[in-house]
C-alpha cells in the first residue's frame, strides 16, 4: 500500500478516502480498524530514536515535520506481545496531538 497522508490529499486533488470510514491493520494474526478521520498518515517504520527509561509500549521517537512524535507498539500496548514484525507506522491524531502506531501490515480502507 502506498503512503497514505490525509493531510498532504486535502491540498490535492480529490480523493475517495471521504467514502471509507476504517484503516484495517494487522497486529500478528489479530485484525483492528481505525477510524479514517483519526488517521493523519501512513508510512514505514524507518529508523526510531530509542527514549531512555521509557515504558516497553514506547518503541521511540521520530522527527516528523520539525516535531517529536513518539512510536508506541500497538501490539504490546494490547497485551499480544512485542510487534516484532512491525513495519508501518499509522499517525493518529486527537485535536493537536499526534502519536505513531506501529503495525505489521496496512489491510485497506473501507468499512468494517
Amino acid at each position: 500500500m502506498k503512503s497514505l497522508d490525509r493531510h498532504a490529499a486535502a491540498s490535492g486533488p480529490s480523493t475517495a478516502l471521504t467514502d471509507a470510514s476504517y484503516l484495517r491493520v494487522r497486529l500478528g494474526r489479530e485484525h483492528y480498524a481505525l477510524p479514517i478521520d483519526d488517521v493523519a498518515v501512513v508510512t514505514a517504520r524507518g529508523e526510531l530514536r530509542a527514549v531512555p527509561g521509557a515504558s516497553d509500549d514506547l518503541l521511540g521517537v521520530v522527527n516528523r515535520r520539525g516535531k517529536v512524535l513518539p512510536i508506541f507498539d500497538l501490539a504490546h500496548a494490547l497485551g499480544l506481545g512485542a510487534g516484532v514484525g512491525a513495519t508501518r507506522v499509522v499517525v493518529v491524531e486527537d485535536g493537536d496531538r499526534l502519536a505513531g502506531l506501529a503495525v505489521d501490515d496496512v489491510l485497506g480502507i473501507g468499512p468494517l
